[in-house]
């Protein structure tokens, strides 16, 4: 081989090397998200919309309480959370595209650690609780009747969410998921089993307003 193809060679070497360490060295910064890092705080919309002499109340003073069950929930049992998407048809005319239709997300499923003393059951009892009441209506010839009675303030039980992963410092990364509109909807089925050793798992479903990513960098925009 000349002298030449020898030193264009040794170049090429040089510059390829150059890249691969450059790789090398971005992913081992790159601080990868991980799924089974991240926080739900969950709270009320209500308390962060009342004034001071409402704060002072007694109804808000329940709102208060009722929200550090639903710290607790979020910090001490949440195990899953599965957040779904916009979904966006579009349709074609003259081979251009356009948006159609947007279909936002009606519901989330979040599932949880149960503990021995029923936190997760009690917990979802009481968002019941906050929506209707079963109200013994009669008991005549030893016949029991129920009916059932809706909450009059209908709004006070909407919750809000905002879920962001964790960095491998345990810190909020710079985009985030803001669940709004949240309401009791149902649960999964709950299964015994002599057979089955492992931890319960409870499935609640949220029916949903709205789910939209949020982002640090959209902060930033907004500032300009």
């Amino acid at each position: 081989m000349s002298e030449e193809l020898l030193i264009a060679e040794n170049k090429l070497n040089s510059v390829t090397g150059l890249i691969n360490k450059g790789i090398v060295d971005l992913l081992q910064n790159f601080d990868p998200m991980y799924k089974n890092r991240f926080e739900l705080l969950i709270y009320k919309r209500k308390i962060l919309g009342t004034t001071l002499s409402e704060a002072l109340s007694s109804s808000t003073a329940g709102l208060v309480a009722s929200g550090s069950l639903d710290t607790t929930l979020a910090k001490l049992h949440l195990h899953e959370i599965t957040l779904p998407s916009v979904n966006i048809s579009y349709e074609e005319l003259n081979e251009i595209k356009f948006v159609k239709d947007i279909e936002y997300p009606s519901e989330v499923t979040m599932t949880f650690f149960e503990n021995s003393a029923g936190f997760v059951l009690n917990y979802m009892n009481a968002l019941q609780e906050e929506s209707f009441s079963r109200k013994l209506n009669s008991n005549v010839g030893g016949s029991t009747k129920y009916g059932i009675v809706f909450q009059d303030d209908q709004e006070s039980i909407i919750r809000d969410a905002i879920v962001y992963p964790l960095n491998g410092n345990n810190l909020p990364t710079g985009a985030w998921f803001i669940l709004k509109g949240l309401r009791y909807k149902s649960r999964g089925d709950i299964t015994f089993s002599n057979e089955d050793g492992e931890p319960m798992l409870i499935e609640i479903v949220f029916s949903i307003e709205d789910i939209v990513l949020g982002s640090a960098l959209q902060k930033i925009k907004a500032l300009i």
